[in-house]
């Protein structure tokens, strides 16, 4: 029997976790390198940001797509598709930088953010099957440590390397860790649909999906504070570059540390999961919201570069704390056949309030200043943890 602290050790979870970094990693430098280029090309800060926008509107739709397709096929045979596709479109993204051809760019981008959003919840609702329930808040701490990790080498990877290697060696790189990503997949048990194929509507399997993320209270609270926290991160993504070039102690330049700094608070918060119960979960995802909010809206006022990468770093931890014990509720909340479907109708309102939020910052910038404007992303996060205090207060009594 598996044990909550060990929930790694069952081949078939490690070799999911081992795809989880691969392919999160290639995405990550993927992320900071390809834009940066076409600022490079093209000067325009507008053109840049599009390239923001053309990887994560995608997942509006097709992480629908993935939910529903997760609860009635193969979860390896579309883990495993994914990734050759992934690699495809890799190949035609090195043409299109060779080349210098943006346009072609843009379209290889869209093209791996709906990869991508077909495979992220494909692997969420892979781990109740690959864990035993007791060990549902250690596993999700081990999945947002496994993110984080990747979030930390991503930045380094992928500014640091650009200057080196060009981004033509960059897209290379990505395209072997995606080849290391399939061949892990090769440990993955099939996890076949546990209900019989169904006619496949993704709108239907998308609200049937939401109806399992409200049925509850619990669900309800948790799909809530979920919006406002990506909503947050979504207005941090936006402001964080204006914000440090507005900054006497830091410079754009520092964008690399920042997210590095945010990916290192997002592991150790992981590995903290392994001591949270699942009778803590509502406590947690609660604390978690508190810190990430504390500290992103500190960071707006840190007197020094230090203090700064510690409040992000602090934000980083919050956001593992809230994002994994919400996981684990949500899983627990739901119907095992429908896991898929919640994880999708999860992961449509954390990337609806994400873009949301990425649309919202310029506008918050345009009003306020760059200090001020963090300090919001901070104030909609707090604003979750308090919605989350008042939809699981009854846990609270309970648990």
């Amino acid at each position: 029997m598996t044990t909550p602290h060990l929930a790694s050790s069952r081949k078939g979870y490690g070799a999911l976790l081992l795809n989880l970094l691969f392919s999160t990693v290639a995405d990550g430098i993927l992320f900071i390198a390809i834009p940066y280029w076409i600022y490079v090309k093209t000067g325009s800060a507008t053109l840049t940001g599009a390239a923001f926008i053309a990887e994560a509107a995608p997942r509006l739709i097709l992480t629908a797509l993935g939910g529903a397709l997760a609860d009635q096929f193969s979860k390896r045979s579309i883990l495993f598709s994914s990734t050759v596709l992934r690699i495809a479109v890799l190949l035609g993204l090195y043409l299109a930088v060779a080349s210098e051809n943006v346009m072609a760019s843009y379209v290889a981008i869209l093209a791996m953010g709906a990869l991508t959003s077909l495979a992220r919840p494909v692997a969420l609702a892979a781990v109740p099957s690959l864990v035993q329930r007791e060990s549902l808040p250690q596993a999700n701490g081990q999945l947002n440590a496994v993110f984080s990790l990747a979030q930390v080498l991503s930045p380094f990877v992928g500014s640091l390397m650009v200057p080196f290697i060009s981004v033509e060696g960059v897209v290379l790189l990505a395209l072997g860790l995606l080849v290391l990503a399939l061949i892990s997949l090769r440990a993955l048990p099939e996890l076949a649909s546990s209900t019989e194929r169904q006619s496949f509507n993704v709108l239907a399997s998308l609200l049937e999906g939401l109806q399992q993320a409200t049925g509850s209270r619990v669900a309800l609270g948790v799909l809530a504070a979920t919006l406002l926290l990506w909503a947050g991160h979504g207005v941090l993504v936006t402001v964080a570059i204006p914000f440090l070039d507005a900054l006497a102690i830091a410079t754009p330049d520092d964008f690399g540390y920042v997210v590095a700094a945010v990916g290192v608070g997002m592991l150790l918060g992981g590995a903290g999961m392994r001591y949270v119960s699942p009778e803590r979960l509502t406590a947690a995802m609660v604390l978690g919201l508190v810190i990430a909010g504390g500290s992103l809206f500190l960071a707006a006022f840190a007197p020094t570069k230090i203090l700064l990468l510690l409040d992000f770093a602090a934000t980083g931890l919050g956001t593992s704390l809230a994002v994994s014990a919400g996981l684990a509720l949500m899983q627990l909340e739901s119907a095992h056949e429908a896991h898929g479907r919640t994880m999708a109708a999860l992961n449509v309102v954390s990337e609806g309030a994400r873009l949301l939020g990425i649309v919202a910052g310029p506008a918050v910038l345009a009003v306020v200043r760059p200090p001020y404007a963090l300090g919001s992303a901070g104030g909609v996060m707090l604003l979750g943890a308090l919605l989350g205090l008042l939809f699981l207060s009854r846990e609270f009594t309970k648990r």
